[in-house]
């Protein structure tokens, strides 16, 4: 039926978000912008992984066309211990628990049109639950515009020590048909919890959703942004993605395309870029890093990074920090050190 494969798109979009940074909007205005940040030699390899990390942890995820439980789960525990990799580690615990076969029958097997489907609460696999609620607000026992999908986490732990807490909301705004959606999706004060570290998530994103021989997903920044902020016993940082910041995410059978483009900040760089992807990074299925792509990091004074991925090991940096046009000697840095926590 058309509500069962839409509610297994619809959190397939929800994954797709960790990538990006957090969702969630208690509140309609963005954080204060941070001051743009002047590009330097001391500071481009923390640059380079304020834009590329969230790239990486997307690219990487291989969850939307994923309809086993155990698959997603698996793909959420190799998620790194940042920001934005908390971000995807809790859209992925919302695919995982909406998909299973179980779970997608909850619509088509109702006996009478309700408003509000009776919300379905079950326990997670290492403890804590979770709660379901579908709004069905036109009556049609089907997913059409305006209808809201509701996943209430309760300390929720599918892995050990992962634990997600909080609430995510996906409201659809345009169904063309089961594999053609656009919606808006909110996390609402969620906590997620990865070994020692834990993040905080907020704020909203659109999305546009097309699946044909692939899949096509569009995201773009609420107004209220999206922020994520970590606390581990070592450091702290906070990542806010600033409103009309664009993620376009095309996943085949064997590899995925990602592009970014738009303003972020976090507490480590203490300024705002503007990033450009000039290639998308390309990244095999089953790789953990992207092989191919070149984005463009823009800061304060002109100054201006070239991310160029060299293979699924190696990141070349060039910078231009003046704005004249000259970039400096390439650096190569391994993609590990690039990213590492």
């Amino acid at each position: 039926m058309k509500s069962t494969r839409l509610l297994s798109a619809a959190f397939a979009a929800v994954a797709m978000l960790g990538a990006c940074g957090g969702g969630g909007s208690e509140s309609t205005a963005p954080p204060p912008a941070a001051a743009p940040l002047a590009i330097t030699v001391d500071n481009q390899a923390l640059v380079a992984r304020a834009a590329m990390d969230g790239s990486t942890a997307l690219a990487g995820a291989q969850v939307l066309a994923s309809d086993d439980r155990t698959t997603a789960l698996s793909a959420g525990a190799t998620a790194g211990v940042t920001a934005r990799g908390a971000v995807l580690g809790a859209a992925q615990r919302a695919l995982a628990l909406i998909v299973p076969q179980q779970r997608r029958t909850v619509l088509s097997a109702r006996s009478r049109p309700l408003d509000i489907l009776p919300p379905v609460t079950d326990a997670c696999g290492e403890g804590g639950s979770f709660t379901l609620t579908v709004d069905d607000r036109d009556d049609d026992e089907d997913i059409s515009s305006g209808d809201t999908m509701t996943l209430a986490f309760a300390q929720c732990s599918e892995l050990a020590d992962e634990r997600i807490h909080g609430t995510i909301v996906f409201t659809f705004s345009s169904v063309t048909s089961e594999t053609q959606f656009s919606g808006t999706l909110a996390f609402q004060s969620v906590t997620m919890t990865l070994g020692h570290s834990v993040t905080r998530i907020s704020g909203s994103v659109s999305i546009g959703y097309q699946e044909t021989s692939q899949i096509h997903m569009e995201l773009s920044v609420g107004a209220a942004g999206l922020t994520a902020s970590i606390t581990t016993s070592v450091y702290e940082d906070s990542v806010v993605y600033r409103p009309g910041l664009r993620i376009d995410l095309i996943e085949t059978s064997t590899a995925s395309l990602f592009s970014l483009d738009g303003s972020l900040s976090t507490s480590a760089l203490g300024g705002l870029i503007t990033v450009a992807t000039l290639q998308p990074l390309a990244q095999l299925n089953g790789d953990a890093f992207p092989n191919s792509g070149l984005m463009r990091i823009d800061g304060a004074g002109a100054s201006r990074l070239l991310v160029t991925v060299l293979s699924n090991t190696q990141v070349q940096l060039e910078l231009d920090a003046d704005g004249n046009g000259i970039f400096t000697p390439p650096i190569v840095l391994p993609w590990i050190d690039l990213l590492s926590d």
